[in-house]
């Protein structure tokens, strides 16, 4: 990756923590500010024989050494140049299965960094992206070399952000996403121990990870002990480390969640339309797509992915975005057996997307400062959030207006048995304006109609949509 020649140079709001390496943003460049203290190690890493075949096994970004001047990082010892990820996703919009394959990641990278002397200083899933369904790791500063006797620093967060919210959605069904979302640091040892019923509790792995973690941790939280001396006179050594990962990486693999269904989770059988319906959608949707490349398409409510396949040839990358977690995880499944690297799953709610949070709430960018999409698929989506969520159809245009630039909207009509169901669960209570005229007047002042096609139910019309100028 080559150092773009123009445009300012901009911090990266979730790199503030380490002193040493922060991130940046300059133009479509992702650069690395590095100190004296953090050179050495990056450096070594670089050279060391278990990164770059991580690097070429695709499993880490790629990185080259920049000189700090010449990309607006004056005051830095060194920089390096970042291989770009997109779109950038964060745990609390991943499924069961892509947090658990993410730590996995980790636990993997830990080990071959520990046989080359190196090991990570933390372990967070914000150190993960994901390539299409092929999780990635991206933090490079988050290497240092081994010290004989020192524990595993990052064991305590792996612990809190990978598996204490695994283990308490394989066995309690509450899911990791909105743990992870409603705090940055992830699930405490002692919160989890209360949390697990007992079965749980006295598997030995668990006892080990999150019973006595937590015992450890009321223990010397108000201490002044020195741990690390403790640990290094009890003899915690490389080998100790190395059979701690390792024994962390068997319990990681054994988790399961296996929810008995969901909403949407029978919904790809599409048998609430007729196969030529569904063909003339996917039609549609084809020859809007072929219209030109794209860098970016997002498919709202992508459910089983039905509609992805017909925009692969025409764009660089796909968000299939759902906020059914069984069904995001289905898919998520299997475009990761299948090496997937165009497409992304997301488990988000339309209604209720991403905010910020973590530090001064911009710690995480909100959903919306992340992705910018070229088009955007909403099928069969508008009436759920009018209706069953109560959005009115002009908030809803001005959301998938910041979305994209280009839209292809399924609008169900008011005789739709659908959106008629819909209507009778609201049991009476009144709902915004839901019509075909009504939605043409929250489309006028941001899209241009550029195509209309009314499926032959007669029910459901689609429309392709250009922003105005």
């Amino acid at each position: 990756m080559s150092p773009a020649e123009s445009g300012s140079t901009a911090p990266e709001p979730g790199s503030l923590h380490d002193p040493s390496s922060r991130v940046f943003s300059r133009g479509d460049e992702v650069l690395r500010g590095l100190n004296g203290a953090a050179v050495g190690d990056v450096t070594a890493v670089l050279d060391a024989t278990f990164f770059q075949r991580w690097v070429a096994d695709r499993r880490c970004v790629s990185s080259q050494v920049v000189d700090p001047s010449l990309v607006g990082l004056q005051g830095w010892e060194a920089a390096l140049a970042h291989e770009r990820l997109e779109p950038i996703t964060f745990p609390y919009e991943w499924t069961f299965s892509m947090l658990k394959d993410a730590a996995l990641l980790h636990l993997d990278l830990e080990l071959d960094a520990l046989a080359d002397g190196f090991t990570t200083k933390d372990a967070t899933p914000f150190n993960v992206q994901f390539d299409g369904a092929q999780p990635m790791f991206i933090d490079i500063g988050s290497f240092e070399r081994v010290v004989d006797g020192q524990p595993w620093i990052g064991y305590g967060q792996f612990c809190e952000m990978f598996l204490n919210p695994l283990l308490v959605q394989a066995y309690c069904g509450i899911e990791a996403r909105h743990t992870l979302r409603g705090s940055t640091r992830g699930l405490t040892p002692g919160v989890t121990v209360k949390a697990l019923p007992r079965k749980a509790r006295m598997r030995p792995s668990v006892f080990s990870h999150v019973v006595l973690h937590a015992w450890a941790q009321r223990r010397y939280q108000d201490s002044d002990a020195d741990v690390a001396s403790e640990l290094k006179r009890a003899g915690m050594g490389r080998a100790v480390v190395v059979a701690q990962v390792r024994k962390l990486r068997s319990l990681v693999a054994s988790l399961d969640w296996d929810p008995q269904g969901s909403t949407w989770s029978d919904y790809g059988d599409r048998s609430h339309y007729e196969s030529a319906e569904l063909g003339l959608k996917a039609a549609f949707v084809e020859r809007v797509a072929a219209q030109r490349h794209r860098k970016l398409v997002v498919d709202v409510g992508a459910n089983d992915g039905t509609f992805v396949e017909p925009v692969r040839a025409s764009s660089n990358r796909v968000v299939a975005l759902d906020g059914d977690s069984v069904v995001v995880d289905r898919l998520y499944r299997r475009l990761h057996a299948a090496g997937d690297r165009q497409v992304t799953p997301m488990c988000v709610d339309f209604s209720d997307p991403s905010g910020g949070i973590g530090w001064a709430g911009r710690q995480r960018t909100p959903l919306f400062d992340r992705i910018k999409a070229d088009l955007v698929l909403l099928l069969a989506v508008v009436h759920h959030v009018v209706i069953s969520d109560s959005v009115p159809l002009p908030q809803f245009m001005q959301a998938v207006r910041e979305l994209a630039d280009e839209a292809v909207l399924e609008f169900p009509l008011p005789g739709d048995p659908k959106v008629e169901r819909l209507i009778r669960n609201k049991a009476g209570r009144p709902i915004h304006p839901y019509s075909e005229q009504a939605l043409l007047e929250a489309v006028a002042p941001l899209f241009d109609v550029v195509e209309r096609e009314v499926l032959p139910s007669g029910t459901r019309v689609l429309f392709h949509l250009s922003a105005r100028p």
